[in-house]
């Protein structure tokens, strides 16, 4: 019998999934909401299916998002096919604010950039890593994240100073030696042994992490190279200039 997972399930794409599955009898649908009764009274008013389950749950609150996953498990058998990660802060009186324009009352950036950090981020990663026992006992083992368009770095691009001549990228040094191995314990020198030896299966001909000296200096060389003309505008570069991370 599938098993399916909403977070966000209240209101919106969340409550939609929730009516679109309730037509599936053959599966099990969770929705996760911040106030249960509620939304167990809307279910019952507008759905028909009986398949369709309500647990109580906040993304910024580990402990209930812990008691929640458990719920779950016993609702399903200790398993989940499908997981929609629909749950998120959304501010209305920001959606079309810019950075610039946010920047002028910096305690109130702070804020709200911490609030979306706090649910968008750090709550997901926490539900995931919960649901992922469940996900792995099921047959379909989908994890499926709503984002949103402005969250392409290819899409948004054509920001808000490029008119004014003004290049913003990203570029990553590679992998650099930037301290002293001293005091790094057995557990994490074994873990920076195992990634050494991933990177080489990737690039073979990999000779190990460089000096600050030459990172910086390559991306002082991309850096100067970039321009706005030949489409570097938003982008994402290593210090090769392109998608060569080692």
């Amino acid at each position: 019998m599938p098993s399916y997972l909403i977070t966000g399930a209240s209101r919106g794409l969340g409550f939609e999934f929730l009516r679109q599955l309730s037509d599936r009898s053959d599966s099990i649908v969770v929705g996760l909401v911040r106030d249960k009764q509620v939304v167990d009274q809307k279910i019952a008013s507008v759905l028909q299916g009986n398949n369709i389950h309500t647990v109580e749950a906040d993304l910024t609150d580990y402990s209930s998002l812990k008691r929640a996953v458990e719920t779950v498990s016993k609702l399903t058998g200790g398993t989940l096919d499908y997981v929609f990660a629909n749950g998120a802060y959304i501010n209305d009186e920001y959606s079309y604010v810019t950075a610039s324009k946010m920047a002028f009352d910096p305690v109130e950036m702070e804020n709200e950039l911490m609030s979306l950090f706090k649910t968008n981020v750090i709550g997901n990663m926490h539900l995931f890593s919960l649901v992922m026992p469940l996900v792995l006992n099921g047959d379909t083992k989908k994890i499926v994240a709503i984002s949103s368009g402005l969250a392409d770095l290819d899409l948004i691009s054509s920001a808000q100073y490029r008119r004014d001549g003004v290049l913003l990228m990203s570029i990553c040094p590679g992998v650099v030696n930037i301290k002293e191995n001293n005091g790094v314990s057995a557990d994490q020198l074994e873990a920076m042994n195992d990634l050494a030896t991933k990177f080489m299966e990737c690039k073979p001909d990999w000779n190990g992490p460089s000096t600050p000296q030459a990172a910086v200096t390559s991306v002082l060389e991309v850096a100067e190279k970039a321009s706005i003309e030949t489409g570097f505008p938003g982008s994402f570069v290593s210090h090769h200039g392109n998608k060569q991370w080692l």
